[in-house]
Formats: structure tokens, sequence, C-alpha cells
């Protein structure tokens, strides 16, 4: 006798799916908040940020390189997980909805958040620019509950920040209201 799934454990899913589904309805910022947060591996918010037709052509992209029997090889990991990623943001952008820069002010230190400001967007935590770790993206948020930063300095100093990280927020422009240095 082969295997037979258990009627329990099929309406276990059954159930499951009908929740999500009802969220992904009613609640869906909440929905694409909770998803991106604890069922995405890989990131690139530069293009999760950017508009509909950005996010579309970086998808071709990646998918016209693995068609390709010359350029397969070439694709990377981070940008074959990347792909899963960036169609759930065409289809959150395709319902109205929208991913927003990090800010230094209301990020999250790990978890996408709804936007307090915008009814329609949810807002990225600091560990999903590359090379941050959980233990910085905590340290910025403590830091910053404490006190907001005065400068590029002071954040680099109060919440152990280093140069090519404060580099990295420069370019995403989450640091461009910061002065340098503490001196006026």
């Amino acid at each position: 006798i082969k295997y037979m799934f258990p009627k329990a454990h099929a309406a276990a899913y059954v159930m499951m799916a009908i929740r999500v589904a009802w969220f992904k309805v009613y609640y869906p910022r909440a929905y694409y908040a909770v998803y991106f947060t604890l069922r995405v591996n890989a990131y690139e918010l530069e293009t999760m940020t950017s508009s509909f037709e950005t996010v579309a052509h970086r998808l071709n992209s990646i998918n016209m390189r693995l068609r390709d029997f010359e350029t397969k090889r070439d694709v990377s990991t981070k940008e074959k997980n990347l792909i899963d990623t960036l169609e759930v943001t065409l289809e959150m952008l395709h319902r109205g909805f929208k991913i927003n820069p990090l800010s230094l002010e209301h990020s999250h230190a790990t978890q996408f958040i709804l936007d307090p400001h915008d009814e329609t967007a949810i807002l990225p935590p600091f560990n999903v620019v590359d090379g941050l770790g959980n233990g910085v993206a905590n340290n910025i948020v403590k830091a910053r509950d404490e006190e907001m930063f005065i400068s590029k300095q002071d954040m680099m100093k109060r919440a152990g920040v280093s140069s090519s990280l404060m580099k990295k927020l420069d370019d995403l422009k989450v640091t461009s209201t910061l002065q340098e240095s503490n001196q006026m």
C-alpha cells in the first residue's frame, strides 16, 4: 500500500491557504510586510523601491540570462533567489502598493513594517542592506531610540557602522540629511 496523505493534514493546509488569502485580500500591506520579512531571503533594495518598469526589466534580465545556455552559468545564486522576490514586488506594485526607501527615523532593524506616513507603502528594515547584519541593524535602532543621530560620524561611533556600510547607506540616500562630522 502506498502512502496516503492524511485528511487532517490536507484540511490544515487548506485552512492555512484560506487564512493567507484572506489577509492578502483584506490587509494587503500587512501581508506583504510579513511576506518580505519571513519568506524572502534575497533583497535588492535599489530595484525593489523603484518603478514597476524597473522591477520588470530586472526580472526579465535575470530570466533571459537563465534561459540562454551561454549566459546561464553567469547568473549568481543571489539573482536566482531574487526572482521570487521581484515577482512578489511586481504583484505588490500592480496592486497599488510600494516599498518606500529605508528611513533612518522609522525603519525597523529586522522586519518590514507599515509606513506610518504613507497608506500604500511598507518600509524595509536595515538588515536588507548588503553587508549590514542583524547585530548592526539592532545597534542602529537602539542608538536611534536613545537619541537621533546628529551626523554620520555620530552614527558610526554610537551604532558601530563601518565606513563601507556608511557608504552603502549614503548610496541608498538613508543618511542624506546627516552632516559628515559632529563639528559645525
